[in-house]
């Protein structure tokens, strides 16, 4: 099987790795006569800062740091430190791929060695040091790199504090010493998640490590920002997919919905909101939801447990499930699903018959585990009930090759075609769902393999940051994330470039993110656009030219500090304390836009309105027997030519008569965000 194939020389990561070498330029360096420590670096700033955002090869770039680090100065022991467990198990993932040690190993002739620190039961009857960080305190071996990886959890655990029996070099007893010992270099991972006011920072000072190199997409603060590569940038340089965003939700005109509030195997409480007013009604077996909205005359409890109620028209609805009384065949979770399948099959028709192919996954963020992981579990049936429908339908479309025997193979069972991942996983002892786990968090290559079905993964968020695949293509939010929650961490599951069947990084076209969520999120779009617009809106200062921004400009127009200054001068935009003068910001705005590009096509709302008149279900009964009532009673002769005249005539009637004809039922927005020199904007 392939193993990722890395790019070398990516113009934004080289970068970032420049901007740190810069920062250290002119700093002394002492050989240790301690093999087992790195060598002293001088430095007046020991915390630097870059920040890059979600899927432009973060963890890529640090690594690569890393090395060009030991062929510089000498240093060969790291501390990789990460905030949670699926972090670390990304991060892990990613440096012990044999693709990431030969890629690294071509380029630097060198090896990499990770130190996992983990809880583990001492079977030792004299208690000793966790042996990871025993081993990297003692590691003398120069001709390679080692890094030490290590989460929050285990940072602020006891084990860490404690002096052991058997200690290390005769003298070193605790192992927050024993780190210290090397004078570790270390990378943090995640930095919001390391608040300098909580006791995980205070913890990571006990390292005493020389240097520090925060890593994220998010800053709570910047301390010595040294490299900033913003969302802004990453969409307009095409470094990540754009996105589109769809919103299912009951249309405006019909604004009442119906919600199963809890079910108790006797009696439904039902829950009718209609312009902002709640009314709540409990029914039983055979009444008719008449009761609660005229429009569902007809649809009865056929019948009810703990668990769901069944309606005498198919619909079965669990807790929380909403109906439109205008469009009941159908819960909202149920549209999701069928816009997320739809949308993932486009992709998969046009990617996997691409030369090489590309093959796309699809990313579902759900409330009911059991539902799902249940073999006979309703919602794993609904969705395999699904796919098995729109995947039979492809195939007799299809023309022998590749794709068709791919269907074939994927329904012949069902089951491989998608995986969970959850945290009441870790306590499972199945097979199967270890080899899901296995696969989902450790082996992308073998998830992305075009000999393996799998292409639909689950999780209810414990996928979220610290994970994400290059080639999710369609993420669907069936559960809400909580309202402090960066839409840009959100999206980032899925905004990576995507890889060929060679693992190999695909950049010549546009790619774009489907990314389906409820009406509930209907401002999705504006709040990515806003959040993206007013991280870079933070760096202008309008009063005077900070370094800040003169780095701004120096990365992104590839000129040097004198040039910009010498440029404003001239153009009489700055005074000699690099103040603006009147009309200078402006002039600064023309000659140096920080904010450019076009993002039109990188982030949208993607409208998807159903043209045509609909008539309530419950009112049909009511015009049929009107229609048949008239029609006995008149004879109609029309004095029209042809039925194209016609079509004319009964289309200029409807236009003539638009406000009284409304649209009512489901119905899915399709959002989009544009990029312009001012920032981004929702179309």
């Amino acid at each position: 099987m392939a193993g990722f194939n890395y790019e070398k020389d990516l113009p934004h990561q080289n970068e970032a790795i420049n901007a740190v070498m810069d920062a250290l330029v002119g700093c002394e360096i002492k050989t240790s006569l301690n093999a087992e420590q790195n060598p002293l670096i001088e430095s007046k700033n020991n915390v630097f800062d870059i920040c890059m955002q979600t899927g432009t090869g973060k963890t890529y770039t640090f690594t690569k740091m890393m090395f060009e680090l030991n062929k510089i100065a000498g240093v060969f022991k790291f501390i990789i430190a990460v905030p949670t467990l699926s972090i670390k198990a990304g991060t892990m993932s990613f440096l012990n791929s044999e693709a990431t040690r030969e890629h690294f190993r071509d380029i630097y002739s060198k090896n990499i060695k990770i130190y996992l620190v983990d809880s583990a039961k001492q079977n030792d009857k004299k208690e000793r040091m966790p042996s990871a960080i025993s081993e990297y305190a003692r590691a003398s071996e120069n001709n390679a790199i080692h890094v030490l990886v290590i989460n929050q959890g285990m940072i602020n655990s006891q084990t860490l504090q404690k002096e052991f029996d058997v200690t290390l070099f005769d003298e070193i007893s605790n192992p927050f010493k024993a780190i210290s010992y090397t004078r570790p270099i270390l990378i943090i991972d995640e930095p919001h998640k390391f608040d300098k006011e909580n006791k995980t920072w205070e913890n990571l000072e006990k390292f005493n490590a020389q240097l520090t190199f925060r890593y994220g997409a998010t800053f709570k603060e910047f301390e010595n920002k040294i490299y900033e590569l913003n969302a802004l940038d990453a969409f307009n340089a095409d470094l990540v997919k754009g996105v589109e965003v769809y919103v299912a939700k009951f249309d405006e005109v019909a604004d009442v919905s119906v919600r199963l509030v809890s079910t108790d195997g006797t009696i439904a409480k039902f829950e009718r909101k209609a312009d902002r007013k709640s009314k709540f009604y409990n029914l039983g077996k055979g009444d008719d939801l008449e009761l609660i909205d005229e429009n569902l005359s007809g649809i009865r409890i056929e019948k009810l447990n703990t668990k769901i109620v069944l309606l005498n028209n198919g619909l079965e609805m669990k807790r929380g499930d909403e109906i439109n009384p205008f469009s009941y065949s159908q819960t909202l979770q149920q549209k999701m699903l069928e816009v997320a399948v739809d949308a993932h099959f486009k992709n998969e028709r046009e990617l996997m018959k691409r030369s090489p192919r590309i093959k796309p996954l699809a990313l579902f963020f759900i409330n009911d585990i059991d539902s799902y992981r249940e073999k006979k579990g309703e919602f794993r049936a609904e969705f395999e009930k699904l796919i098995k429908s729109k995947m039979e339908q492809i195939y007799k479309e299809e023309e022998p090759g590749f794709y068709k025997d791919y269907l074939k193979k994927s329904l012949d069972d069902l089951s491989l075609t998608h995986g969970g991942y959850f945290s009441k996983d870790n306590d499972e002892k199945d097979e199967k769902i270890q080899k899901e786990i296995d696969e989902i968090l450790h082996d992308k290559e073998s998830l992305l393999s075009l000999d393996n079905t799998r292409r639909f993964i689950f999780s209810k968020w414990t996928l979220r940051e610290g994970w994400d695949n290059p080639n999710v293509f369609t993420i669907c939010k069936l559960r809400s994330s909580g309202s402090n929650t960066s839409k840009l961490q959100e999206v980032g599951r899925g905004l990576r470039l995507p890889v060929n069947e060679y693992m190999a990084r695909v950049k010549d076209d546009k790619f774009m993110l489907n990314y389906i969520v409820d009406f509930k999120e209907k401002d999705f779009a504006n709040s990515l656009i806003n959040e993206i617009n007013e991280s870079v809106e933070a760096e202008i200062n309008k009063e005077e030219l900070t370094e800040d921004m003169i780095r701004l400009v120096a990365l992104k127009f590839g000129i040097s500090k004198g040039e910009i200054l010498k440029r404003l001068d001239e153009e009489c935009a700055i005074n000699r304390s690099n103040k603006f003068l009147e009309g200078g910001y402006e002039k600064f705005k023309e000659i140096y836009p920080l904010r450019n590009g076009n993002l039109s096509q990188k982030i949208r709302n993607v409208e998807d309105k159903k043209k045509g008149i609909k008539i309530r279900p419950a009112k049909f009964t009511e015009l049929k027997e009107l229609w048949e009532r008239l029609n006995e009673r008149a004879i109609l002769e029309y004095m029209i030519k042809d039925e194209s005249e016609f079509g004319t005539i009964f289309s200029d009637f409807l236009s003539n008569r638009k406000d009284i004809f409304k649209p009512s039922g489901l119905e899915v927005q399709r959002f989009g965000i544009n990029a312009t020199k001012g920032g981004m904007s929702v179309v």
